[in-house]
């Protein structure tokens, strides 16, 4: 969120990239606080939706008007981001474990 908020060249872009960063970052507080609860089915579908909101957020930023608006050295390095924390995010909901995993940072 931080990359996002400080990249300038996004323009009217970081708005909408902003919000779904946000829905990201609330689902997973919703998937910690279910787990630490000792669910693990609606842990593991918060976390199907973090995933989710991490792929709307890297084609939002790979849209003709992102491509025609940003140069591709700011869109890219986000994109990259963005598909590294899907792959960690479905990687911790296919090994998730509750409440044993609610604990860990």
């Amino acid at each position: 969120m931080a990359q996002t908020q400080a990249e300038s060249a996004l323009g009217t872009l970081r708005g909408k990239l902003l919000a779904k960063l946000a829905k990201a970052k609330e689902r997973t507080k919703l998937a910690a606080a279910g787990c630490a609860q000792g669910q693990t089915r609606k842990p593991s579908s918060r976390l199907k939706q973090v995933r989710r909101r991490l792929i709307g957020y890297a084609h939002r930023l790979r849209t003709l008007s992102a491509r025609q608006a940003v140069p591709a050295a700011f869109r890219e390095p986000l994109a990259h981001s963005a598909a590294a924390i899907y792959t960690d995010a479905e990687t911790l909901r296919k090994t998730l474990r509750c409440p044993d995993d609610a604990s860990r940072p």
